[in-house]
Parts: C-alpha cells; sequence; structure tokens
C-alpha cells in the first residue's frame, strides 16, 4: 500500500513537472513570436511612432508635435513613453539600428499587453481554476475568438 502511494506521488510530480515544461516552452515560443510577428495595425503605425516620440517631447503626451496623435487615455502613451526611452537609449548608445531595431521595437511595445494577459491568466489560477482548465480556456480563445493570442501578440490589450 506504502509503495503505491509512493508511485503514485512520484507519477503526479512527473506529471506537474511535464506540464510546467510544456506551459514553459509554450511561453518561450510566445515570447519569440511577439517580436518577430509585425503586423499593419496598431503597432506598426501608433505604438511604435509614439513610443519613440513620447519621450522626445519630455512626456508630453497630448503635444501636437507628436504624429499620430495620441487619442488613447494617458497610461498606455505614458508606458510607452517609458519603453520608448528604453529604445531611443539603445538606439543612441549601442547603435542598433535597422531590422534587429525594429523587432526589439516590435516586442517592446507589445509586452504590456502580454503582462497584462499572463497577469489575468495567473489570477485566474489563483482563484482556484486547474492548470488544464486554464490552457483550455486560453485555447479556446485563441481558436474561436483568437482574444488571448493574437490580441496581445499583435500590440493590443484584453482590458
Amino acid at each position: 500500500m506504502a509503495i503505491k502511494n509512493i508511485k503514485e506521488k512520484e507519477l503526479q510530480r512527473e506529471s506537474e513537472f511535464e506540464k510546467r515544461i510544456i506551459v514553459f516552452s509554450f511561453l518561450v515560443m510566445y515570447l519569440l513570436a511577439v517580436f518577430f510577428i509585425s503586423s499593419v495595425m496598431d503597432v506598426r503605425r501608433f505604438n511604435i511612432p509614439w513610443a519613440l516620440e513620447i519621450p522626445k517631447n519630455y512626456f508630453n503626451i497630448y503635444s501636437s508635435k507628436i504624429h499620430p496623435l495620441v487619442n488613447y487615455p494617458p497610461l498606455i502613451p505614458l508606458i510607452l513613453g517609458v519603453i520608448g526611452s528604453f529604445l531611443n537609449f539603445v538606439h543612441i548608445s549601442l547603435g542598433l539600428r535597422g531590422l534587429p531595431f525594429y523587432f526589439l521595437c516590435n516586442g517592446l511595445v507589445k509586452l504590456p499587453s502580454l503582462i497584462g494577459t499572463f497577469a489575468l491568466l495567473l489570477g485566474l489560477k489563483k482563484n482556484g481554476l486547474h492548470s488544464t482548465e486554464i490552457i483550455g480556456l486560453w485555447s479556446y480563445c485563441f481558436f474561436v475568438h483568437r482574444l488571448c493570442f493574437s490580441i496581445p501578440l499583435f500590440g493590443g490589450n484584453l482590458m
């Protein structure tokens, strides 16, 4: 009886480890996709220009010098401005230009929505949803509504 319980616990630990490896590898692939998948939606037209121009205008997010004009509530443009400060620093100090700089911009301006998505999923997990239920919910959103994957991947928000 004791040996059976020990074997069951070992199998359960192995199963949890396998789930964590799958989630971790999915997270790594998703983060790589965030940086390298580009879209013609908001990221290229609005988020990257805002991120690069807001710090140059001393965080005056509604300045008429910023093109295209900022029409969001102040939180998102301020976060993009902080990201843009880092991007301007990298651009000037390291001389990063061209496609590598674009991929860095592309990924970093998407990080706030990506972090928000993962915070939502962690909140669901802490409130009692099991890992397989969260993966199932996330898969449902991807295949049916494409909310959890495509919106943060292209730079939008779930909130």
